[in-house]
């Protein structure tokens, strides 16, 4: 299946985002088993080139909780190992492992931003997940932009990059039936999340098919 680019950021739009931003929020993703986390990888590699740009003093916040299938990280590990080997300062990175699903992450980024001052977040996801994420950020109170993580747009915005950041997101990129997959679970949670607004059924199904969150109340990992 091609890719469709109509809920991706557009470059004037990106550039516009590069200039307002005050903190860059990574969105979780629990890859297949024997995937390995490069779709995370690949958005932590983007959120580094927009820091990077911007200036370090930007926080990079990622709360996926869960443990990455054949792994003992979670999600937000996962980003945070990533950013320290880009020399993303330490206390430049928020990295929570407290949710599953896009219910509970919203909620969690909220008290994140919240933490470190921020009112106007750089939000990265996968390219068709970027208008029911704005539709969940939106209702949260967050006034965030929203971009999908592509090599097109990092070489566009970033074309003097680190070589190994961009070598990142190349081997991030989804296509084919990967990419049609993306597409039916996106519809299929924006119908739930119609129907179910406070996100009753999403957690439910989250907890039975990704498994409960780990218990980080008292160790969140955070800088």
């Amino acid at each position: 299946m091609g890719q469709h680019h109509s809920n991706r950021i557009s470059i004037s739009d990106g550039q516009n985002a590069l200039r307002d931003f005050d903190a860059i929020v990574v969105m979780g993703k629990r890859p297949a088993k024997h995937e390995g986390p490069r779709e995370l990888e690949a958005r932590t590699a983007l959120a580094v080139l927009f820091q990077q740009e911007r200036g370090k003093s930007v926080g990079i916040v990622c709360v996926e909780g869960h443990d990455l299938p054949d792994s003992d990280l979670s999600g937000a590990e996962v980003v945070r190992n990533v950013a320290v080997a880009a020399n993303v300062p330490d206390n430049c990175i928020v990295a929570r492992s407290l949710t599953n699903c896009t219910v509970r992450e919203v909620a969690a980024i909220r008290d994140a931003l919240d933490d470190l001052g921020a009112k106007h977040p750089l939000v990265i996801t996968h390219p068709y997940h970027v208008r029911r994420t704005r539709w969940y950020l939106r209702e949260s109170g967050l006034a965030a932009t929203v971009v999908g993580c592509s090599a097109t747009l990092a070489m566009q915005m970033f074309p003097s990059g680190s070589a190994a950041l961009h070598g990142l997101i190349q081997r991030g990129e989804v296509r084919g039936l990967r990419y049609g997959r993306e597409f039916v679970v996106e519809i299929m949670l924006t119908i739930l999340h119609f129907l179910d607004r406070r996100g009753r059924i999403e957690m439910f199904l989250a907890d039975r098919i990704r498994g409960s969150m780990r218990d980080e109340t008292a160790k969140a990992i955070q800088q």
